[in-house]
């Protein structure tokens, strides 16, 4: 597995961006944008947006080959506690289909997230785009036996 960094920069956050870190909008974020290769061949390209008032000190940083969360964890003291994935289908677009060598109407898997600090306070927004030639999922799914599954709304179908 191999990084690069393709943007490391402060600027202002977007409006889209804002609400998801709970910024205001004249408020500044990171913005770390990575390719992601395996055997040579480019699978992913990440954009991070991190708060700069938090994670400011990430631009000292050399980024290529080093885990996102363990920079936030040990090297900027803070603490990940939880946060959520989202996972659709999307078309690769001119930008990310330039990087990972596929055409602009190439399909993708794109995740998208945000992870939370213990205190709730959200710590980094992110969106990757993932071949959609090369690229696997696997989800564990545990069920806790002493919680009854939710089950309102729910309409048994009828043969």
């Amino acid at each position: 597995l191999e990084s690069r960094v393709l943007r490391l920069e402060a600027g202002p956050v977007s409006a889209h961006v804002a609400p998801l870190l709970e910024l205001a909008s004249s408020d500044r974020i990171i913005l770390l944008e990575r390719l992601r290769l395996v055997n040579g061949l480019p699978c992913v390209v990440t954009t991070n947006h991190l708060p700069y008032d938090l994670c400011s000190r990430i631009l000292e940083i050399d980024m290529p080959n080093r885990s996102l969360y363990e920079t936030l964890e040990v090297d900027l003291g803070i603490p990940l506690d939880h946060g959520w994935r989202s996972v659709d289908a999307a078309l690769a677009g001119n930008a990310i289909g330039r990087h990972l060598g596929i055409g602009a109407d190439a399909p993708v898997l794109r995740l998208t997230g945000v992870t939370f600090r213990a205190d709730g306070r959200p710590v980094e927004y992110f969106v990757s785009a993932h071949r959609g030639d090369s690229s696997r999922f696997q989800v564990d799914v545990y069920r806790s036996r002493s919680v009854e599954p939710d089950i309102r709304g729910v309409v048994a179908a009828t043969p």
